[in-house]
C-alpha cells in the first residue's frame, strides 16, 4: 500500500495521519491563530471617554498570515503523501483544500474536502482508515 494521508483540520489544530502498510503516523500540529475579539476603548472608567477605533483590516490581515503559516506547516508533512483527504468542521478545510490544489509542486492527488464533526486523535484515525479501506473496495 502507497503512503496516503488524511487531515483533520480545525482552527486550532489539526491531525495529519499517514497510512502506509506495516507503519502508521499521526501528528497534531497547533494552529497559532489567535481568536481575539479587540475591543475598542481607552482603558478608563468614564463611559463617555475618548474611544479609539479597532482595526478591522489589520486583525484581518494578521489572521490571514497566520492561516497561511498554518496551512504551510500542514502541507510540510505532505511531501511524501500520494494522496489526501481533508476533512473538518468548519470552512477551514475548503480553504486548505484551495490551498493544497494551487500549490505548483504537489506529488499528490488531492480528494474532495469531507465534512466532519469534532472528534478525538482515535475517532479521526478510525474515520481515515475507513475512508481508504472502503475507496480501495469501489471499482
Amino acid at each position: 500500500m502507497e503512503r496516503v494521508t488524511g487531515i483533520w483540520v480545525d482552527l486550532d489544530k489539526a491531525f495529519v495521519y499517514h497510512l502506509q502498510k506495516g507503519k502508521n503516523e499521526f501528528t497534531v500540529i497547533e494552529s497559532g491563530i489567535e481568536n481575539f475579539h479587540s475591543v475598542g476603548g481607552h482603558g478608563n472608567y468614564t463611559p463617555a471617554g475618548p474611544a479609539q477605533p479597532v482595526s478591522e483590516k489589520r486583525l484581518l490581515t494578521r489572521r490571514k498570515h497566520l492561516t497561511k503559516q498554518y496551512f504551510e506547516q500542514i502541507s510540510k508533512h505532505l511531501e511524501k503523501s500520494l494522496e489526501v483527504v481533508v476533512m473538518g468542521p468548519a470552512e477551514v478545510k475548503i480553504q486548505l483544500s484551495d490551498y493544497l490544489a494551487a500549490l505548483t509542486t504537489k506529488p499528490y492527488v488531492l480528494h474532495r474536502a469531507v465534512t466532519q464533526d469534532s472528534m478525538t486523535e482515535n475517532q479521526v484515525k478510525a474515520t481515515i482508515r475507513d475512508y481508504y479501506k472502503n475507496k480501495i473496495k469501489q471499482p
